[in-house]
């Protein structure tokens, strides 16, 4: 896509005034034309855009494998597995290579995937084994009759996340707008009935603390729960608690 395509992408954004931080977070990742995860990211690992534990060593792949083997209640079980965001395929070849022979002849692994590059790059990481890629949680529910054991690796950070400004009348919400060309912060008041705020409202933060909401992980988990019948879930990443992750953070995380 030329320069003048995505500047139009932009405009067009832009077109209604200013957009929250959230809105513009999701159209430049998502986009299906210029969003990064979904056009442009080239790789993850030493050679790609960013690493992640599993593309450094298979020791994260060995103690998943661990774990899912410890679930199925017996030899003769079928084990459906749902990794959401497989990244390069590393950690799912890794995953399938410590099962063995037997476990894995009786495993279904399902990848929820929603940026094409990397699903192109897992098909050829995972070349020859039996892995079912699935646009989005309902449809991989769906192959496993909602009876599956879930995991995901570094996934809550891909979300858009809202960002809250505090001022000394307020808490504000961070916007985009579009100025001579180019995106510029401004602040949008916050109605005062959001719940939202509760959370935040009760600390004593000092005035121009930013803190990030991610409201879309929540509504995401929401619109594939109700379909979920049994198994277990295994979320991996790192953080902190709330509020003890914004001490030294005034500008958010």
């Amino acid at each position: 896509m030329d320069r003048a395509s995505v500047a139009a992408k932009i405009t067009a954004l832009f077109s209604a005034g200013p957009v929250t931080f959230e809105r513009f977070m999701q159209a430049a990742l998502y986009d299906s034309e210029v969003g990064y995860y979904s056009s442009r990211i080239r790789s993850v690992g030493a050679r790609g855009d960013f690493s992640t534990a599993s593309t450094l060593h298979p020791i994260l792949g060995e103690a998943i494998a661990t774990w899912l083997k410890s679930l199925r209640k017996s030899q003769l079980q079928s084990l459906h597995i749902i990794e959401i965001g497989a990244g390069t395929g590393a950690l799912a070849k890794a995953i399938l290579d410590k099962l063995g022979f037997l476990t894995r002849s009786r495993t279904h692994y399902h990848i929820v995937e929603v940026s094409e590059p990397l699903k192109v790059i897992q098909e050829e990481t995972l070349h020859g084994r039996s892995v079912h890629w699935h646009a989005d949680m309902n449809a991989a529910l769906a192959a496993c009759d909602g009876i599956a054991h879930i995991f995901s690796n570094e996934l809550p950070d891909a979300f858009p996340c809202r960002i809250f400004v505090k001022t000394s009348a307020q808490w504000n919400e961070l916007a985009l707008e579009l100025r001579e060309g180019n995106p510029v912060e401004v602040l949008i008041p916050v109605s005062s009935s959001e719940k939202i705020l509760e959370q935040i409202a009760a600390h004593p933060f000092p005035d121009g603390q930013r803190i990030e909401i991610q409201e879309s992980y929540r509504t995401w988990l929401k619109s594939w729960l109700p379909v979920w019948r049994s198994g277990e879930m295994l979320t991996i990443d790192y953080g902190d608690t709330f509020p003890g992750l914004y001490h030294r953070r005034p500008r958010g995380t």
